[in-house]
């Protein structure tokens, strides 16, 4: 696990660097190997309706870059940690604009949920985005 408000860079081995993750002048998360890191209380930062995980746009973007194709939140509340490719963030999910900057929501069955390292419902694979297979494009 990883201190969610350092400034520093950490390490997760000797071998693999991690990169921070900036919202604003705070870190929200790191970039280890190919995934994104971010600790989060559930019941304040996910979205009651529809039921999702939001992230800033510029967040994402910045994981990204720093070389993420997979995000994993841990919930801090319940220890659930939920993933999905980073990929599904713009395939899938949404527009959020509640007052926190431009954000991008995915719905929590996008998510594979693990806790203490048992798979408690994987995710929701489609092709395409639910949008086309409602208009059967």
């Amino acid at each position: 696990m990883y201190t969610q408000y350092s400034t520093t860079p950490r390490t997760k081995s000797n071998s693999e660097n991690s990169t921070p993750i900036y919202s604003g002048s705070h870190v929200v998360g790191e970039v280890r190997g190919q995934t994104f890191f971010k600790s989060v209380c559930g019941s304040k930062h996910f979205l009651r309706q529809p039921k999702a995980i939001c992230s800033d746009d510029s967040v994402l973007t910045d994981a990204a870059n720093a070389g993420a194709v997979e995000v994993k939140i841990r919930d801090t509340e319940t220890g659930e940690v939920y993933s999905a490719p980073l990929e599904a963030f713009r395939k899938f999910g949404f527009p959020v604009h509640r007052g926190f900057g431009m954000q991008t929501g995915l719905t929590l069955d996008r998510f594979s949920i693990t806790q203490g390292g048992r798979t408690i419902r994987p995710a929701r694979i489609e092709t395409a985005p639910a949008a086309q297979l409602a208009l059967g494009i």
